[in-house]
Order: C-alpha cells, then sequence, then structure tokens
C-alpha cells in the first residue's frame, strides 16, 4: 500500500495509519466490559503516514466488496463515495467534540441496527431466527484467560529449548531432543579446548542454558529474582 500510495497527493498531515484499514478488518468485536462495539483491527502494518492513505484502503475495499457481491460499477463507485463521506461528515461530528467526549464515543450492535440505511436491515434484525454471538460469562471469560495463560507458558518453555538448539545447529553441533541432554550439551561447548563454538557465541549459549534447568523431566525458567518459574 505504501508502495502504491506514496506518490498520490497529501495534504500533509502524518497520522498514525493502521496500514490494513480495509472493510473485513471491521466488525463487532467483544470490549472488557462485554459490550459488542464497531471497531477494526489487524494493526500489524501500521506506520506513521498520511491520514489519506487509510481513506483510500478504505475505499477501495467496499468497491472491491461491491464488484465480488456482483454489484455494477456505478454501484461500486456509488460505496465508495459514501464511505468516504460518512468520514469526512463524522470526522466533523468529532472536531465539535472534546478530546474526552471523542475517546469515549463508541457504535454498538443496538446504534448499528436503529442508524441502519436500510429498512430490510432494521427488519430482519428483529426477526425471531436472528441471532447475535452470545456474550461471555464471567466464568467463560476466566478459562478462557487461564488457555491463553496456558498456552503461553507452553510456547515460553518450548521457546526457551528452541534457542539454543538453534544456535548450535548453525555450527553444526547436532543437539539432541531430550531436554537432559539438550542441557548437557551447551556445558560441553563451554569448555575452552571445545573448538566447536566462537567464544561470543559459546557465551550465549552458556546463559541461555542457564536460564533452564529441569525439575520432574520438565525445563523451568527462572525469574527475574533467580527463583524458578514453573514452564
Amino acid at each position: 500500500m505504501a508502495y502504491d500510495l506514496a506518490t498520490t497527493p497529501s495534504t500533509g498531515p502524518r497520522v498514525r495509519a493502521c496500514g490494513d484499514c480495509h472493510l473485513l478488518n471491521c466488525g463487532m468485536f467483544a470490549t472488557p466490559e462485554r459490550n459488542l462495539i464497531f471497531d477494526m483491527n489487524d494493526f500489524d502494518e501500521t506506520l506513521p503516514a498520511p491520514w489519506e492513505w487509510d481513506v483510500r484502503r478504505l475505499g477501495a475495499s467496499f468497491t472491491v466488496a461491491a464488484r465480488d457481491s456482483r454489484c455494477s460499477d456505478d454501484e461500486a463507485r456509488d460505496a465508495a463515495i459514501a464511505c468516504a463521506r460518512g468520514y469526512r461528515e463524522h470526522l466533523r461530528d468529532c472536531s465539535k467534540k472534546s478530546p474526552l467526549e471523542v475517546w469515549y464515543e463508541r457504535l454498538d450492535v443496538q446504534a448499528l441496527i436503529e442508524t441502519a440505511p436500510d429498512a430490510k436491515v432494521c427488519t430482519a434484525a428483529r426477526q425471531p431466527n436472528m441471532r447475535f454471538v452470545a456474550m461471555k460469562s464471567v466464568e467463560q471469560q476466566a478459562a478462557s484467560c487461564v488457555h491463553r495463560l496456558c498456552q503461553g507458558l507452553v510456547e515460553e518453555r518450548t521457546a526457551l529449548m528452541i534457542r539454543p538448539r538453534g544456535l548450535l545447529t548453525e555450527f553444526t553441533v547436532v543437539a539432541p531432543v531430550s531436554p537432559d541432554k539438550l542441557r548437557r550439551e551447551p556445558a560441553r561447548c563451554q569448555d575452552p579446548e571445545d573448538a566447536r563454538l566462537p567464544p561470543t557465541l559459546r557465551q550465549i549459549v552458556g546463559d541461555l542454558s542457564a536460564e533452564m534447568f529441569v525439575h520432574n523431566g520438565r525445563p523451568i525458567a527462572r525469574g527475574s529474582s533467580g527463583n524458578p518459574r514453573d514452564g
């Protein structure tokens, strides 16, 4: 996107652009208060850029979506124009509000239904067979947090074992799979008479192996205080 838009006209102001502002990255998301609001995601390509870039990307995605839905070129053009118009008008409304009012502004499910331009959308949303994704209960949210924590600990433990193995492999030192044997191999490489690793890398591998020791057959990461942290 940056390559395509770098030479296009710009009015000057630069913002922290999303970098991937297209229609499919917008949708309904849950807040920490378990409310459903309209927002966008996917900020892995964000960077400082002219504010027009995100608007052009979003308008182009409306055109692509219209064509994918077999709309005519005129309908696709109208959709892109409506997108840009909505951005302009809402930005004008925000300019009249305080920073705090803008910060707390949100668009929830009910507001979307009530402001939908198509009466059919409002009618369909109120049909008995229309179902929205149910809010998570406190217990479900807690279980989800525990699952993410466990997953993170597993990834941390795995990364702790992979790092020294990867470094050793680059110098043709085949590291064993067993955690016990893996921990002994870097120790052998610390021998001054072992010339397989250069001194700098020998120190790095030694530091990595020092972060790990075996407890009940499982590698454990050490915390900042030096005490073991179960992995």
